[in-house]
């Protein structure tokens, strides 16, 4: 192996290291949230996700006192259900 090969070969694995590694980064903060900034005050956030497929999830949204389950895919959003808090 030649001395440019090896710089090379070194190049391009430094490379897949940092692409593995900035997907895994991403995939953690999806997976756990850590990527959402808290928002005091505002009130309407999704309390859950739960990721189905690629393409499809379901939503816990809340606002104010009642609380919606919302599936998401390319077809468009669906209301399942839809509860209102009581006191």
């Amino acid at each position: 192996m030649t001395a440019g090969s090896a710089s090379l070969l070194t190049a391009f694995l430094a490379l897949v290291f940092v692409i593995l590694l900035a997907y895994g980064l991403a995939r953690v903060l999806r997976l756990t949230r850590l990527g959402q900034l808290s928002r005091p005050g505002r009130r309407l956030s999704v309390t859950e996700t739960l990721y189905i497929d690629p393409k499809h999830s379901l939503l816990l949204v809340r606002c104010d006192n009642w609380e919606a389950v919302i599936l998401t895919g390319p077809a468009g959003d669906t209301l399942l259900h839809r509860r209102e808090d009581t006191p």
